[in-house]
């Protein structure tokens, strides 16, 4: 996970950095299994170990937080990229099957 997540987290957390970093891990996996080395994982786990109950809880919902937001404005990007090729070859085909 990236330094500028952690630290956003651990502010919102009230939580030195340091400490939330070496309580995080991650994990990726798709619906098939676990994701090899090197390939994109489809699904991500976030387990915070060493905090209490509740407060660890309160990390993980804040980290997934953070980490949605900044996949779904990649993916916002990517959708709307599309979109508008989609617009231009429906506005081409006809030219073309002319």
């Amino acid at each position: 996970m990236s330094t500028t997540t952690m630290r956003e987290a651990a502010s919102k957390l009230e939580l030195p950095r340091q400490r939330l970093d070496r309580s995080v891990s991650l994990g990726a996996f798709s619906v098939e299994g676990a994701t090899k080395a090197g390939t994109p994982g489809r699904l991500v786990t976030i387990t915070v170990k060493g905090f209490a109950p509740r407060k660890a809880i309160e990390a993980a919902d804040t980290l997934s937080n953070i980490v949605i937001r900044n996949i779904s404005t990649y993916t916002d990007t990517k959708l709307a990229t599309y979109q508008k090729r989609l617009d231009r070859i429906n506005r081409e085909l006809p030219i073309v099957s002319a």
